[in-house]
């Protein structure tokens, strides 16, 4: 396979000016490694996003279906767009990354976050929000809400404003937590935005508080992107120092369109040390890289369980696969959290752990999450600045 017989495979390919991708000069550089093809492709000024993913997703179709190719990365360039790369800190355009999983799936795409957001603010609807933070996780069932509502209402603790935008479309699990099931959110006419629900100090948006507890979300995933934009956009934040971000398990619509919507400034990665649960983190990680959105950490959550008889600790799960996962993405684990009976039953019954023991070891792990988030993105001007530099990006 040469870059002949790419350029002959694309050029029935019409992009948004009906005009060949090839002849109209689309087409830039071609990079072919053991099966592994490169493609980038300058965009028209102005081109929306619908467009182009369905020009990148028939461009990828066609190549994939030639012989000798394994796997397809196209390197998207809109001009005038002005977007910092944050992996080179350049001062391109808007510069797009798609890649796919082997059934075709979009794994990736804009480049929206970059390294330096901790001493910015990024608008959403009418809000100033100093930091949007995603928390993930490759799987569900490690405690990921649990985590994030507890981290949360933590940093609203320590003085912070913060809000929790819970956008797992088919798993809400804010409501329950926050102790609010059942609360409706209701939209401010004048505003035209949504006014989100209050608990534990902290602003809450879930799909939850909009549908009935029993009924199923069944929905594409272009709806599920709509709603987590609306949900971004459309809700009344006010000032916030912290955005705290509940994704839904995985790497599918609802990240990709958050990466695509938001100025991301930082991801923490959930998981348990069981090694599926690794594999599965890793895979969110690299997810996090290609879009080019700093990762702050990773809470190995069930890590540990204490016997409340004897005391004796033991290891629930094989241990280390956290800890190799960290060096290879180059971050840290920043808490390890036990298998524990009161932060679980706190989640269920409404009174997060931070809430009910705000005494006890664990709140004070929380608290040290917290304190460590903090110290990676500051929210006061005379507290300590250039902390996710310093902490990420080592020099």
């Amino acid at each position: 396979m040469d870059k002949a017989k790419i350029l002959e495979a694309l050029k029935p390919i019409t992009g948004p000016n009906n005009q060949s991708i090839v002849d109209s000069g689309m087409v830039g550089d071609i990079d072919i490694n053991d099966g592994d093809l490169n493609l980038s492709i300058q965009f028209p000024e102005g081109i929306d996003r619908d467009t182009r993913h369905a020009v990148e997703d028939v461009i990828y179709d066609t190549l994939v279906q030639l012989e000798g190719i394994n796997d397809v990365e196209i390197d998207s360039e809109v001009p005038d767009m002005s977007t910092n790369k944050a992996a080179s800190g350049s001062t391109n355009s808007e510069a797009g990354l798609s890649t796919y999983d082997s059934g075709g799936a979009r794994q990736g795409s804009e480049a929206s976050a970059s390294a330096n957001t901790s001493a910015q603010s990024t608008t959403s609807g009418s809000a100033q929000i100093k930091h949007m933070i995603a928390i993930g996780s490759g799987k569900g069932g490690v405690g990921k809400s649990t985590i994030a509502a507890n981290l949360a209402i933590s940093l609203s603790k320590a003085g912070a404003k913060v809000g929790l935008c819970d956008i797992d479309m088919y798993g809400p699990s804010a409501p329950i937590i926050f102790g609010v099931n059942g609360a409706k959110v209701k939209a401010d006419d004048k505003l035209k935005k949504f006014i989100p629900i209050e608990s534990y100090g902290v602003k809450i948006m879930s799909i939850g508080f909009l549908i009935d507890e029993e009924t199923p979300v069944i929905w594409r995933g272009p709806i599920v992107g709509s709603i987590v934009k609306q949900f971004l956009d459309e809700t009344h934040w006010e000032e916030l120092d912290y955005l705290i971000i509940d994704l839904p398990p995985g790497t599918g619509d609802a990240q990709l369109t958050l990466t695509q919507s938001a100025s991301i400034t930082g991801a923490i990665m959930v998981t348990t040390p069981s090694e599926l649960s690794v594999a599965d983190a890793i895979k969110g990680m690299q997810m996090f890289r290609k879009v080019n959105i700093p990762i702050l950490g990773v809470v190995e959550n069930m890590s540990y369980y204490i016997c409340g008889e004897c005391g004796h600790e033991s290891a629930p799960f094989n241990q280390g696969g956290t800890e190799r996962m960290c060096v290879h993405f180059g971050t840290q684990v920043l808490v390890r959290f036990p298998l524990d009976e009161p932060t679980q039953r706190g989640g269920d019954e409404g009174k997060p752990i931070v809430i009910s023991q705000p005494e006890s070891s664990l709140s004070q792990n929380f608290g040290e999450l917290a304190e460590q988030v903090i110290e990676k993105l500051p929210f006061k001007s005379n507290e300590k600045r250039g902390g996710l530099l310093s902490s990420l990006f080592k020099s």
